[in-house]
């Protein structure tokens, strides 16, 4: 039983990886539920108004690449570093 506690992390972050890579091409092109609001109440347009903000991926597409999946597996892999992180971050806390 010790060997598949040790691998089911690595078998999950792999299941992981493999949906996002997968499943983000589906990802539908309509826009999400706070850009709809945004754009119904007549905001959208001034949401950048005066700054100087660049996404990394907007729209969930990596610039001059037509491939959702790399998108996908882009957050995925940031979504984990960012949660190991703060949980690295409150397990070093925790042991002061």
């Amino acid at each position: 039983m010790a060997p598949f506690k040790r691998l089911f992390p690595v078998f999950a972050l792999m299941a992981c990886l493999f949906l996002a890579g997968l499943v983000s091409p589906f990802a539908s092109d309509l826009p999400d539920g706070l850009e709809r609001a945004a754009s119904d109440l007549g905001f959208m347009e001034k949401e950048t108004a005066g700054l100087n903000v660049t996404a990394v991926a907007p729209d969930y597409a990596f610039p001059n690449a037509s491939n959702k999946g790399l998108a996908g597996l882009f957050g995925a892999l940031s979504a984990l570093a960012v949660g190991a992180g703060a949980g690295y971050l409150m397990a070093s806390k925790a042991r002061k």
